[in-house]
C-alpha cells in the first residue's frame, strides 16, 4: 500500500444541509468567523435554531391564550354587573379580535400582495445598515437586494393538508350563521333598558362590530388561502397563526358558557313564573331573580323586537359559531405547522392561481340516493310532528316514543350500510399518504362529543330501565355509539383509499352505500339540531340530572355531535368523489 506522508489526512466528512462539513470539532481556544458570528450562530451550532425557539414560544403563547380564554368566562360569572372588573374581561376579547385582524391585514399587505409596497430610499438604506450590523456580514447594496428573487408564499405541496373543499364550504355556512348571531347582538344594544351603566358602555357596541369583522376576514382568508405556506416573516406568521387558532378556541368556550347560563336562567325564570301562576301564595325572590352574572349577554336585559328574535334564534345559531370556530382553529393550527415548508412545485408571489373546476361522476349511486331520500322524508315527518305536538300537552309522550323508534330504525340501517360499505370496498388500495391529518383530528374530536352525550344518556336511563322511555333511551344511544364508531373507522380508512386499477374504477363497488350514508348523516344532522338538544326529547336525562347539570352537558356535547354529522358528510363526499379514482401513490 502506498502512503503519501507529505499530505495530511483529511478529516472525516459528513453532509450538513446539502453541503459537506468536517465531522471533528475545532480545538478549544480556536474560532471561525463563519461559525461564531453575532451570537445567533452559536445557538445554531448547539442544534437549536431561531425557528425552533419561535415554535416553542408561539406554542406557549397559544397555550397561555387558551387558558385565559377558558378561565375568564367562568370567572366572569362570579362578578357583579356593576363591578369595575367587567372591563378587564371585555378588553381581553377586544384584544383577541383586534390582534387577529391586524395579523390578517399584515398577511394581505406584506405577503399576499402582488405588487411590492412603495418604500422610501432612506428606509431601505437604514434597513440594509441595520441588517449588516446585526448579522456582521458585508453590507449589500440596494441593487443586489432588488435582484434577489424572494419567494414569500407557496400554495402547492405543503407538509400538512388543511382539509378538503367541502370542509371550507361548511366553514362558509357556519360562518354565516355565526355572523348573523353577531349582528343580532349588535342590534340589541339599541334596545337595552337603562338598568346598568355597563350595558350602555361603548365596549358593548364595539365588541360585536370587531367580532363580526374578525369572523368575516377570517372566513375570507380560510376560503381563499387555506393551503398557503408562509416562507418569509416566519416568526410573525407562527405567532399570528397560533393566535388565530387560540382565538377560535376562546370563542368556542365563551359561547358554550354563555348559552349554558342562558338556558339555566331561562328555565329558572319560567319555573318561578309557573309557581307564581299555580299558587298565589308563592312569592318569587326578587333578589335571586334580579341577580345576573357579569356576562353582558345575560346581565343586559332587553324586551323589544331584536331581543325576542335573539332569544328565539340563539339556540339554533350558537352551534354554528361553535362549529365554525372548531374548523377555523384546526385550519390555522395546520397553517402554523406549514410555516416555512417549501413545496416541490412552488408558486412565486404574483403567480397565484385558484382553480375551481369540479367534475362529478354519479355512476353507481342511484339506489343509495333514493333510499337515502326515503329516510330523509321519514325523519322530516317525525321532526315536524315533534316540533308541533311537543309544545302541547296532548299526545306529546307518544310523539317522543315515535321519534325514538324512528332514530333506532335509522341507526340500524346505517350500521348495516356501513358494514356492507367496508366489505364492498375491501378491494380498493389504501395509502396513508392520501389521508389528511386535519380531517382525522376533527373526526375524533367530534366523535368524542357524540360519545359523551350517549354515555350521559345511558347512565341516566339505567335508573329508569323499567319504563319504556328508559329502555328506548338506552337502545337509541347504544345504536348511536355503535354506528358512530363503525362510521369513524370507515371515514379514516376511506379518506386514504383509491381504485388502484381500472376494474375497481369501473365497477365502483360500495359507492351506493356511501351515497346512502351521506344522505343519512344529513338527516341525522338536522335531527340533532332540531330535536336532540330539546329538553322534551330527553325527559329521562332531565329528570335524572336536573336542568342545570343537563344544560351544561348538552351545551358541551351537542354542538360536537352536530359537527360530527356535518363532518361525516364532508368526509363521505370526499370518499364518494375520490375513492374510485386511479391515483399515483
Amino acid at each position: 500500500m502506498k502512503v503519501d506522508v507529505d499530505k495530511e489526512p483529511e478529516p472525516e466528512m459528513r453532509t450538513c444541509d446539502g453541503e459537506t462539513c468536517p465531522l471533528n470539532l475545532m480545538p478549544e481556544g480556536t474560532s471561525d468567523d463563519k461559525t461564531t458570528n453575532g451570537g445567533m450562530d452559536d445557538v445554531i451550532s448547539l442544534g437549536v435554531s431561531r425557528d425552533d425557539i419561535v415554535i416553542i414560544l408561539s406554542g406557549l403563547y397559544g397555550i397561555l391564550l387558551v387558558v385565559i380564554g377558558l378561565v375568564l368566562p367562568i370567572a366572569e360569572t362570579f362578578v357583579r354587573t356593576d363591578s369595575r372588573q367587567n372591563y378587564m374581561f371585555e378588553f381581553f376579547y377586544i384584544y383577541v379580535y383586534t390582534a387577529g385582524l391586524a395579523f390578517l391585514l399584515f398577511i394581505y399587505v406584506f405577503l399576499l400582495r402582488t405588487e411590492p409596497l412603495p418604500t422610501p430610499n432612506w428606509l431601505c438604506s437604514v434597513y440594509v445598515w441595520l441588517r449588516s450590523r446585526i448579522s456582521g456580514a458585508k453590507p449589500e447594496t440596494e441593487e443586489v437586494i432588488a435582484k434577489k428573487p424572494k419567494q414569500k408564499i407557496s400554495y402547492n405541496g405543503a407538509l400538512h393538508e388543511t382539509g378538503s373543499s367541502f370542509l371550507r364550504l361548511g366553514a362558509v355556512g357556519f360562518g354565516i350563521g355565526g355572523m348573523v348571531l353577531d349582528v343580532l347582538y349588535f342590534g340589541q344594544y339599541f334596545e337595552f333598558e337603562d338598568n346598568h351603566r355597563f350595558c350602555l358602555d361603548a365596549t358593548q357596541i364595539l365588541k360585536p362590530i370587531i367580532k363580526f369583522c374578525f369572523s368575516f376576514s377570517q372566513l375570507f382568508f380560510v376560503f381563499r388561502n387555506s393551503k398557503v405556506s408562509i416562507l418569509q416573516h416566519s416568526s410573525v406568521a407562527r405567532f399570528g397563526f397560533m393566535h388565530m387558532s387560540a382565538a377560535n378556541v376562546c370563542v368556542w368556550f365563551r359561547v358554550i358558557v354563555v348559552e349554558t347560563l342562558h338556558s339555566i336562567h331561562s328555565y329558572q325564570k319560567s319555573h318561578h313564573y309557573a309557581l307564581l301562576n299555580s299558587t298565589k301564595t308563592v312569592k318569587v325572590n326578587e333578589t335571586e331573580m334580579s341577580y345576573f352574572p357579569a356576562l353582558p349577554e345575560l346581565s343586559c336585559q332587553w324586551s323589544n323586537l331584536i331581543g325576542k328574535v335573539l332569544r328565539s334564534a340563539s339556540p339554533y345559531l350558537y352551534p354554528f359559531t361553535i362549529e365554525y370556530s372548531v374548523i377555523c382553529a384546526g385550519i390555522f393550527f395546520v397553517l402554523w405547522q406549514n410555516v416555512g415548508t417549501k413545496a416541490k412545485r412552488t408558486t412565486t408571489n404574483g403567480d397565484v392561481t385558484h382553480n375551481h373546476w369540479i367534475s362529478v361522476d354519479c355512476g353507481s349511486s342511484s339506489r343509495g340516493l333514493f333510499l337515502g331520500i326515503l329516510t330523509f322524508i321519514a325523519s322530516l315527518i317525525s321532526m315536524i310532528l315533534f316540533s308541533v305536538v311537543v309544545n302541547t300537552d296532548d299526545d306529546s309522550h307518544v310523539i317522543v316514543l315515535v321519534v325514538y323508534l324512528c332514530e333506532i330504525v335509522t341507526y340500524a340501517f346505517m350500521i348495516v350500510a356501513t358494514i356492507f360499505a367496508v366489505w364492498r370496498m375491501r378491494h380498493l388500495q389504501f395509502s396513508r399518504h392520501l389521508t389528511e391529518e386535519l380531517e382525522t383530528i376533527l373526526a375524533w374530536l367530534s366523535f368524542s362529543g357524540l360519545f359523551m352525550f350517549s354515555v350521559f344518556s345511558i347512565f341516566a336511563a339505567v335508573y329508569f330501565i323499567d319504563t319504556l322511555e328508559g329502555a328506548l333511551t338506552i337502545v337509541t344511544n347504544c345504536f348511536a355509539m355503535i354506528q358512530a364508531t363503525l362510521q369513524t373507522m370507515l371515514l379514516i380508512m376511506g379518506m386514504g383509499m383509491s381504485a388502484g386499477n381500472q376494474t375497481n374504477a369501473t365497477k365502483k363497488e360500495g359507492r351506493e352505500f356511501i351515497t346512502f350514508l351521506l344522505l343519512c348523516n344529513i338527516t341525522m344532522w338536522g335531527n340533532t339540531t332540531f330535536q336532540i338538544k330539546d329538553a322534551a326529547h330527553n325527559p329521562v336525562q332531565l329528570q335524572f340530572y336536573g336542568p342545570e347539570a343537563w344544560g351544561i352537558f348538552t351545551h358541551v356535547s351537542v354542538p360536537l355531535s352536530i359537527f360530527f354529522r356535518f363532518h361525516s358528510t364532508v368526509c363521505l363526499s370526499h370518499i364518494w368523489k375520490h375513492a374510485w379514482k386511479i391515483k399515483r401513490l
